[in-house]
């Protein structure tokens, strides 16, 4: 609870102070957000909140149910979903809390404010170097077709992969607990309760320049490379010219979708990456850059919207990956529909029935189709 007391200053006049916690301080800066903002900040957050945890556990339910889903590839997608998830169940409540209702005075603990900041990073790390690892699988995937399948890699070769990605990324993000902490907000101190130390500002912000960087910037360069790499390869593909001849034709037609759905998925990849993570790194390493900001100054109210716009934009790009999940395999996204409208499929998911009005459905039983179909379904 915060409590007022009246104290005589040097000037024999008196002036209100406020206690944080348990602790008597000079009285606080504003709260940079009204009531109504921080209903609309719920609000929001709540919505994307809900979206991505669905979202992802149906990408999970999906893969569990069918046999012929459980990849290699598909199993390090899993990874990504429990790292989403993680993220929007334990830190996204936390994050609200710390930039509207627990702004002035963060009454969870200081083990809370330590393991959300530990926890949110840790699981950004994750997300990048997963979403890296799956940029690079891609390009092997598109030139290499017959070489590199979903099979190339052995069960524990993954697992290894997978364990040491968020062993690492966890230890790298637990200095953020040595960084953050529980801090009494004064009249010339206009950061959240729960933030990095004042006696640490400095020092986190070389850790956050340098972590970061390796942690998203050049993730984020090879992500750009590689889907760059791979869009143009599969523009290289010239698919066969029409022929009379019904394979030709079911060749042709599943080349052109199968392009079109690879190439979208990577701009959808690149466009989410760099617009959800880059912002969201990059607003720590500026807002310590400055750390003497004024509770009246433009700046403060600055520092604060890019903060929560920032955090919003990477919720929506979270929210987006399921859909980036589906776009590359069309199993996936037949899985999806049954799973969501609960429609009874006359054939299993994974094989189709030859009919005359379905060229692709004649090309998916094909040679051609079960070798390098089965590569591209990432």
């Amino acid at each position: 609870m915060t409590t007022s007391v009246e104290f005589p200053n040097s000037t024999g006049d008196t002036a209100t102070q406020v206690g944080l916690g348990t602790s008597l301080g000079i009285i606080a800066c504003p709260a940079p957000a009204t009531v109504t903002v921080n209903v609309v900040v719920t609000v929001i957050i709540s919505v994307l909140l809900l979206i991505g945890v669905t979202g992802n556990m149906i990408t999970l339910i999906v893969i569990g149910r069918h046999k012929h889903l459980q990849t290699n590839f598909n199993r390090f997608l899993m990874s990504l979903c429990v790292s989403d998830l993680v993220s929007a169940c334990i830190c996204s409540p936390l994050w609200l809390y710390r930039r509207t209702w627990g702004y002035d005075d963060w009454q969870l603990g200081q083990f809370l404010c330590k393991f959300y900041w530990v926890v949110d990073y840790g699981t950004n790390f994750i997300t990048s170097l997963h979403v890296l690892s799956f940029c690079v699988l891609r390009f092997m995937v598109f030139s290499k077709p017959f070489s590199v399948t979903s099979h190339t890699y052995s069960n524990q070769q993954l697992r290894i992969y997978i364990v040491t990605l968020w062993l690492g990324s966890m230890a790298l993000a637990l200095p953020h607990a040595y960084f953050m902490g529980y801090r009494e907000r004064s009249s010339t101190d206009p950061w959240p309760s729960c933030s990095v130390l004042l006696d640490k500002t400095t020092t986190f912000h070389t850790y956050s320049s340098t972590v970061y960087t390796i942690f998203f910037y050049i993730p984020g360069f090879f992500i750009v490379i590689f889907s760059c790499l791979t869009t143009r390869i599969l523009n290289k593909m010239k698919s066969p010219r029409d022929s009379p001849d019904r394979v030709e034709q079911a060749r042709n037609h599943f080349l052109r979708r199968r392009n079109a759905s690879a190439c979208l998925q990577l701009r959808l990849i690149c466009t989410c990456f760099i617009t959800g993570y880059v912002p969201l790194s990059a607003y720590p390493i500026w807002t310590t850059a400055i750390p003497d900001k004024s509770c009246t100054s433009s700046v403060f109210l600055i520092d604060y919207w890019i903060g929560v716009v920032a955090y919003i934009i990477l919720r929506i790009s979270e929210c987006l990956n399921p859909v980036m999940y589906n776009l590359g395999c069309h199993d996936m996204r037949r899985a999806t529909v049954g799973f969501l409208f609960r429609t009874r499929l006359k054939t299993p998911v994974g094989s189709t029935r030859v009919t005359a009005s379905s060229p692709d459905s004649l090309f998916r039983n094909l040679p051609f189709h079960s070798v390098k179909s089965s590569s591209v379904g990432v």
